[in-house]
């Protein structure tokens, strides 16, 4: 079966749920025009499901285990300071 490649706009909060499908396949996050957004790979003839998303700060922790690293964005926040984001996927 062929998959689809769809984009998702991810919200501020530190934790997410994201409604994909059944075997998504997570590609890629990105900030782009004051927005994060990610894209997945997806059969959408399969059942949607939630996926949860967690976003760390450096220094923050995370429990590996439970969760699979999708990508680190290094970004200025509002107040101009760096700030680097680490977005993981539960599982």
């Amino acid at each position: 079966m062929s998959a689809q490649i769809l984009k998702y706009e991810l919200t501020d909060a530190w934790e997410q749920q994201v409604e994909l499908y059944e075997g998504a396949q997570i590609l890629d996050l990105e900030y782009k025009q004051d927005k994060v957004y990610l894209w997945a790979a997806v059969e959408a003839n399969k059942p949607k499901c939630s996926f949860t998303i967690r976003t760390v700060e450096t220094g923050g922790s995370i429990d590996l285990i439970k969760h699979i690293h999708i990508k680190t964005l290094h970004l200025i926040s509002p107040w101009g300071q760096p700030l680097v984001l680490h977005y993981f996927r539960a599982i």
